[in-house]
């Protein structure tokens, strides 16, 4: 299997999680479930199946990878942020900043195995 489909199918789980079971990730990562929490978590579980389907889906896929690679890289950054700005949700940027900048990384090196 190729590894953009893995990260595909990976993204997807993972969104699929934030989804189904935002309690259970939010303790995983040690943060209050607020219902404002679990909103935040879905969006950005929509988001992720979106990106998913949309890089499957895409007609170049080099170009879909890139743009999944921009989202990626841009969604770290605000992680950092937030783990800088705030103690409560640090534990929770940081584990997200890790997921995004490892689909962004992953993102690039299936462009340049193409």
């Amino acid at each position: 299997m190729a590894p953009a489909v893995i990260a595909a199918a990976l993204r997807a789980a993972w969104g699929t999680a934030l989804l189904a079971v935002p309690d259970r990730v939010l303790r995983v990562a040690g943060c209050p479930p607020t219902s404002s929490a679990r909103w935040v978590l879905r969006a950005l579980g929509v988001r992720q199946v979106v990106q998913a389907v949309a890089c499957r889906r895409a007609r170049d896929a080099d170009v879909a990878l890139a743009i999944g690679a921009v989202v990626d890289a841009a969604h770290a950054t605000s992680c950092l942020a937030i783990a800088c700005l705030s103690p409560v949700w640090r534990r929770a940027a940081v584990i997200d900043l890790a997921i995004a900048a490892a689909l962004a990384a992953n993102a690039v090196a299936a462009i340049r195995r193409r």
